[in-house]
């Protein structure tokens, strides 16, 4: 929105405002000599604006240009397709680090959490909150942090290098510094001890890097390939392409979600109880599902794949497979929550959606497919298997 008073002495551009800038004037209210000299434009978002004489004012009035009062309400758009969907920042995403974690505390403590707390709560909302609390204060104490690397670092190290490796090369780096500025003996032996200290370092934390490398390939002989590419080194990301130019990641990411929103429908669902009750008496089957038992959530955690993968909650598939015992009973309570009140937690609804080239080449966005993957606590309800085998789709 512009106002402002045209009497200025020069040309007014009005026409030109209107036209390129698609502004609307609005003021029609005139000074005592019957003339319009102030102008209220306004863009076409804002549909519904009042212009009147104020019936206060700050300062002495000024017969030719009388005080106006604009109340200016912003109306939402027609629409032809549903909005692109807004994408949450990356920093909201989770970093833990689970290469490096220590399995031992983790599963510890995990198995001493109390769950009263969440048995308490009625609400799937709130018990799904207790739930992911206490597991995200558990990851944050016994799983490192992703290091986040710079755009532009000379310095690239190897995933399974650790902090205290990184600071000890560092601090290596700036010994040898040192002994090149003054050639004295001292910062020679000093950068020559911490020279030893990053050897026996990397050579110990590499030992351990295999050691977890080969339990994974016992227990996922796909992870294989994972460890082929990180000895292979960073390869050159495929650049997606619209109108002969080439995107920068963030527009990219945009681009997908505008893509893969078109397979989903753009009207809601009708709904109608009463209707839905005159079509049940006509001999149609009914469906029944009863509260889960702990033995069903459990063997559908059984049933998980130990995949390293994680949904939108950070937590990979294998952890929660490896703690199915201890986590089987408070999901239980969750679900069935769920049930009663027939209600899937907004939390369990986020998806991550997965770009997968259809095979072809090129870099155009629709030579892509996609996978979703909400998680392996949300996914659950695709597998448990209520009485009969059937199994649970909310």
């Amino acid at each position: 929105m512009e106002a402002g008073d045209r009497n200025d002495g020069r040309e007014y551009d009005e026409p030109r405002k209107e036209t390129f800038c698609e502004f609307a004037q609005k003021n029609e209210v005139k000074n005592s000599n019957d003339r319009l000299l102030d102008l209220v434009l306004v863009s076409s978002e804002m549909d519904e604006v009042h212009v009147c004489i104020a019936d206060e004012v700050l300062v002495l009035v000024d017969q030719q240009h009388p005080p106006l009062a604009v109340t200016v309400r912003r109306c939402a758009r027609a629409e032809s397709g549903p909005a692109p969907p807004t994408l949450p920042p990356l920093t909201t995403l989770s970093s833990w680090d689970f290469s490096k974690a220590d399995y031992h505390a983790l599963y510890s403590t995990v198995a001493a959490v109390d769950w009263s707390t969440l048995y308490r709560v009625q609400e799937p909302e709130e018990a799904l909150d207790c739930f992911y609390a206490a597991l995200n204060d558990i990851f944050n104490e016994c799983i490192p942090k992703k290091r986040i690397r710079k755009v532009n670092s000379r310095h690239i190290y190897p995933r399974w290098y650790t902090v205290e490796i990184i600071r000890e090369i560092q601090h290596k780096a700036r010994l040898h510094k040192l002994y090149k500025a003054k050639g004295s003996k001292v910062n020679y032996q000093a950068f020559s001890e911490s020279r030893a200290r990053v050897k026996e370092m990397i050579i110990a934390e590499h030992k351990r890097h295999l050691e977890r490398v080969q339990s994974r390939l016992v227990e996922d002989p796909k992870t294989f390939w994972e460890y082929v590419r990180e000895k292979r080194g960073a390869v050159n990301r495929k650049k997606i392409t619209k109108d002969g130019n080439t995107l920068p990641e963030s527009e990219c990411a945009q681009e997908f979600a505008n893509y893969f929103l078109s397979v989903y429908g753009t009207s809601a669902a009708v709904l109608d109880v009463n209707e839905a009750e005159l079509s049940s008496r006509a001999g149609s089957a009914r469906v029944h599902v009863a509260r889960l038992t702990e033995a069903e959530v459990l063997t559908a955690l059984t049933r998980l794949k130990p995949k390293q993968s994680a949904g939108p909650d950070g937590i990979p598939v294998f952890v929660v497979r490896d703690c199915r015992r201890i986590l089987a009973e408070p999901l239980r309570h969750i679900f069935n929550l769920c049930l009663e009140g027939s209600h899937f937690p907004e939390r369990w609804r986020v998806t991550r959606v997965i770009p997968i080239p259809k095979g072809g080449g090129g870099s155009e966005i629709v030579i892509y497919d996609f996978i979703v993957d909400r998680g392996a606590c949300a996914g659950l309800r695709h597998v448990i298997p209520p009485p009969g085998e059937k199994a649970l789709g909310v």
